[in-house]
């Protein structure tokens, strides 16, 4: 990964402005934030943006999810469908010892897998040992590189994976899945959609809306 944003080039903002939340952002925007270095922060916001997961889902949390942190090597090919058209899946463990599993591309698994054999990550331990306010520094950081309107958090990539997800023909059953929402109004909202306006506010991504 190439690309190193430094601190030194960060735009310079008025004292005291503050930027507004996105809600979402585009695929164009993503990519110049995970071209970023280091390549372990960037690959962090990837596998959060590629997968829809919450921040506790990826990078684990302390307390209730201290006996299964985060995503772990040994969570990674967990089970195996094949008529979902991928090769790898991947286990994310929820509260009270729950999970689900969801599909890993090939190309995230290889960056996932080479990410482990480079730094030696035990099959227990946690592929990303992070704190939550840690990436949401990262975010903020990059972010501010790529549009100096808008703050960019995890719950940014995870609307905005539901957006992109719905723009490729995705099911708003599977979305409600995939995150684990208790029923369909709380996906539709979390989206910004309702049953007759399904798609109409996707554009608004490019303003960061």
């Amino acid at each position: 990964v190439t690309g190193a944003i430094s601190s030194k080039v960060l735009p310079k903002q008025k004292k005291g402005y503050r930027p507004r939340s996105a809600a979402y952002i585009t695929l164009d925007k993503v990519n110049e934030i995970v071209s970023s270095e280091p390549p372990r922060h960037a690959l962090c916001i990837k596998t959060l943006f590629s997968l829809g997961l919450r921040a506790s889902e990826a990078i684990g949390k302390y307390g209730e999810y201290q006996s299964r942190p985060g995503i772990r090597p040994i969570d990674i090919d967990a089970e195996l469908h094949p008529e979902w058209g991928c090769n790898h899946t991947l286990r994310v463990w929820r509260k009270r010892g729950k999970f689900k599993i969801l599909p890993l591309s090939d190309r995230l698994f290889e960056e996932i897998q080479a990410y482990i054999k480079d730094w030696k990550i035990k099959k227990e331990e946690r592929v990303f040992p992070y704190h939550r306010t840690t990436v949401y520094g990262w975010l903020a950081k990059y972010g501010r590189c790529v549009d100096t309107r808008y703050r960019i958090g995890i719950h940014t990539l995870r609307r905005s994976f539901g957006k992109h997800y719905r723009a490729r023909g995705g099911k708003l059953e599977d979305l409600q899945k995939i995150y684990s929402h208790e029923n369909m109004q709380q996906t539709m909202q979390y989206i910004g959609e309702d049953e007759s306006t399904a798609m109409s506010n996707f554009a608004k991504m490019e303003a960061g809306k």
